[in-house]
């Protein structure tokens, strides 16, 4: 993509973003060490037994929970195109449909839940005979806090296409301390501990789902239900969700399928891999701020033809998702057996290597947001989902046989992190096809070539700094601002184009006046 067909970012629109992304980076960052250190109690308090059961009964829920971010996802499609056009009539049809397919996926799912996901958890799963009791328990509070996601989903993708970050801020961060309160009273009453879990989560869940409608309805008017006829739109809703809900479900199947296969073959892992989703899951929030804040704007300006703009963001968003990512990952990387001695009460080899694994499949992935996110715009997602995400589906089939062949437990994240790098290039395949104002050749050796060498040169730089400092918390300190300094300043150098360079010192300069 030519810095030539790349658009001056209007001031507006570019303050708002960058507002945006400053919210959901703070929110992220509270998030994260809160979720990290709950974790730490969570496992103190459950024990790895119990903690890893906990995971596998609930993962047979969560396999699904990509449904309700298809339909978000799906719903603030809509919502921002038709806010770009401020068609108020059609945002409220919009909003009313939604409702409905999400009331009626709701009692679909209670249904195959309490039937066929009651009958594998209990013939199939290997539970011990004393935990079955409350793993049945934690299954059933696991269903209804679903049930509870589904419902929230159009008012939640209400205030995204909005931009109304704050809001998202304060009730996500609110639904983050009532889970960290409800991991602190884990034990204070007289309740199975992994009953007490299910039921907190569960209560949390209500709360926020009660949050987001009482928001919605007071700020947004397009928010009020009334029945619709239209099944052409029924339609539209439909056909987008199926195929992104075919491209969700590979992701979340290559994490909780993985999950299951560990429990068939190396029940003594699945800790270890529980642990590394920790650390998946606080990428993703990293990940997820740039992109919540940058999504709205550009499905607005794809449904405009502001390809000029949408260019620019696209870029922007590339190239800070992986400066954040690289920031902090390759400092964990040299020094994951002292973080996770401080966050762990018991560390393991195992849980050292697939907690590096986990970062470099975090990278992989996370590559692919900005290229979904123009796909989704354009609307033209059957053939990108049909073919990318059958290849991400192979990862269970090459794990499972891997397994069969008495591969080590560490092998499932190796699978996922070479289908994932097929695939990418794959996605840039269908994205020039599908939007061909985009150039190949411009993101491979402008942006991919480059940040690969801005990488590899601070990974070697930090891995010799590593090995001159023997005292492990100074090393810890220096590893990482050294990585922060390093990755910054190659990447200024080397990979951000000079409309970037400008917007970069227009703001920096302005932070200098403010401090001075």
């Amino acid at each position: 993509m030519s810095e030539e067909n790349i658009g001056t970012p209007v001031s507006k629109p570019s303050g708002r973003i960058a507002k945006n992304t400053f919210l959901l980076l703070v929110r992220m960052f509270i998030l994260m060490v809160i979720s990290l250190y709950s974790q730490r109690i969570l496992l103190n308090s459950l024990g790895d037994d119990d903690y890893g059961l906990f995971n596998a009964v609930a993962g047979v829920v969560i396999m699904l929970t990509c449904v309700s971010t298809v339909l978000s996802i799906s719903t603030q499609r809509f919502f921002s195109c038709e806010l770009a056009n401020n068609d108020n009539k059609k945002l409220n049809e919009i909003f009313s449909k939604s409702i409905n397919l999400n009331v009626a996926l709701a009692f679909l799912t209670l249904v195959l839940f309490e039937t066929i996901g009651l009958w594998y958890v209990s013939c199939k799963m290997i539970i011990p005979p004393d935990r079955v009791f409350a793993s049945h328990w934690v299954f059933q509070f696991s269903i209804f806090s679903f049930i509870n996601i589904l419902i929230q989903t159009p008012f939640m993708a209400a205030v995204m296409a909005h931009e109304d970050m704050g809001i998202y801020t304060i009730i996500t961060t609110a639904e983050c301390f009532l889970k960290f309160a409800v991991v602190l009273l884990i034990g204070a009453f007289d309740i199975d501990n992994m009953i007490f879990y299910g039921l907190g989560l569960w209560g949390v869940s209500l709360l926020v789902v009660v949050s987001y409608i009482s928001v919605s309805v007071i700020r947004y008017q397009e928010c009020r239900y009334k029945w619709q006829k239209n099944k052409k739109l029924y339609h539209e809703l439909l056909t987008f969700s199926g195929w992104t809900f075919y491209g969700s479900l590979a992701g979340t199947a290559m994490i909780q399928g993985n999950l299951l296969l560990l429990n068939q073959f190396y029940r003594f892992s699945e800790s270890a891999f529980v642990i590394s989703m920790q650390i998946y899951n606080a990428f993703m929030q990293l990940c997820g701020s740039v992109v919540l804040a940058i999504r709205p704007a550009m499905i607005k300006n794809y449904s405009i033809k502001e390809y000029g703009k949408l260019n620019l963001l696209f870029s922007f968003c590339n190239k800070t998702l992986l400066l954040f990512i690289t920031i902090i990952g390759i400092p964990l990387i040299f020094e994951m057996p002292t973080v996770l001695d401080i966050w762990l009460p018991d560390v393991s080899e195992l849980k050292i290597k697939f907690a590096r694994l986990m970062i470099i499949y975090v990278t992989v992935i996370t590559m692919q947001n900005p290229i979904t996110i123009i796909m989704q715009a354009t609307g033209n997602i059957k053939n990108y989902h049909l073919y990318i995400d059958t290849i991400l589906l192979l990862c269970i089939p090459v794990s499972c046989g891997l397994f069969y062949y008495e591969y080590p437990p560490e092998t499932v994240l190796y699978s996922m992190i070479i289908v994932c790098i097929i695939a990418h290039f794959i996605r840039l395949y269908l994205l020039k096809v599908n939007y061909q104002v985009f150039s190949v050749k411009d993101y491979l050796l402008k942006f991919l070539t480059r940040s690969i060498i801005v990488t590899a040169l601070t990974f070697m730089c930090v891995w010799g700094i590593h090995g001159l400092i023997e005292d492990r918390i100074l090393k810890l300190i220096v590893v990482f601002s050294s990585t922060v300094v390093l990755q910054i300043g190659l990447c200024y150098l080397l990979v951000i184009n000079r409309s970037e360079k400008l917007l970069v010192n227009k703001y920096v300069s302005k932070l200098i006046k403010r401090i001075i």
